[in-house]
């Protein structure tokens, strides 16, 4: 357990932190995406799911299909 606070040097942006304001947005428009990239050598690619709000992107999971990590 830490006694003193973590350091933090930037501005925080978020949903989660905007959404859930007692007076927050009631409604946040969003558009869900994938991106996938061309098979490797080894046969693999990579997926990128994540969604976006405005001009701002929020990734939600990245990785290898199959059980891999995605």
């Amino acid at each position: 357990m830490y006694s003193k606070p973590l350091p933090f040097n930037r501005t925080v942006l978020g949903r989660v932190l905007h959404e859930s304001l007692v007076k927050g947005v009631k409604k946040v428009t969003f558009k869900a995406n994938t991106l996938t990239s061309q098979l490797n050598t080894n046969g693999l690619k990579t997926i990128l799911k994540y969604q976006t709000v405005g001009s701002t992107r929020y990734f939600d999971v990245g990785g290898f299909p199959l059980g891999r990590l995605v």
